[in-house]
């Protein structure tokens, strides 16, 4: 159980790696800029990194359930609600912005696809990046909080981190530097503390209970 909190980091590595990877043509090129790049770009690094952030979006889903177990506890109430909620919407985001980002390159690749005009290409990437990197992040963020809160309540991370999840969740909602930077440092953070940090000990102990009563 403690080992499920790596989650958190494969999917800070994930996240990092498919934008860091992606090579699509820039939204700032002209129409016939975009056609000679389609003209002179293999698709298949695209591909890839659109597959990785599609990994992604499965880790942020199961980042937050996990969140859900082991920071939030069995009587969350609405903070609870809404830190599963929001998290459950930045994994859609992020998994949806994926199969956009990666629509033309799979199409290309695997249905022969005549390469995309540049008006279709800028509106394709347009919305998958508005998905990844400007919508998602803000549904991180709300996240962020509501951990931050519930951490505190429950003592279920140290209090240092709880404290700093606000500024950095504040940071995250206001996209006030790259939007991946403090989500990134958060997962990892959070990830690797929930990995080696022992259940809290309400938390535990609600958990033996519960195993009690379906063995009985």
């Amino acid at each position: 159980m403690r080992k499920s909190g790596l989650i958190g980091v494969v999917f800070a590595v994930t996240y990092t790696v498919g934008l860091f990877l992606d090579n699509g043509p820039a939204q700032k090129l002209t129409d016939a800029q975009t056609d000679a790049w389609y003209g002179s770009h293999s698709l298949g690094l695209w591909l890839v990194s659109s597959a990785i952030i599609a990994v992604a979006g499965l880790c942020a889903l199961g980042f937050s359930l996990v969140l859900s177990r082991r920071v939030a506890g069995p009587d969350a109430g609405a903070t609870g609600s809404l830190l599963s909620g929001a998290g459950a919407v930045a994994a859609a985001l992020v998994m949806v912005g994926a199969g956009l980002f990666g629509a033309i390159p799979a199409q290309h690749a695997f249905n022969h696809a005549p390469l995309p005009t540049a008006a279709t290409s800028r509106v394709m990437l347009g919305a998958a990046y508005a998905m990844i990197v400007l919508v998602a992040p803000l549904a991180f963020g709300v996240m962020m909080f509501c951990v931050s809160l519930l951490a505190l309540r429950n003592r279920t991370l140290p209090r240092w981190l709880a404290v700093a999840g606000f500024p950095l969740a504040v940071l995250q909602l206001a996209n006030a530097v790259a939007p991946m930077v403090t989500l990134v440092l958060w997962s990892i953070l959070t990830g690797v503390t929930l990995a080696v940090r022992r259940p809290a000990p309400a938390l535990a102990a609600h958990v033996e209970t519960r195993a009690e009563r379906v063995s009985a």
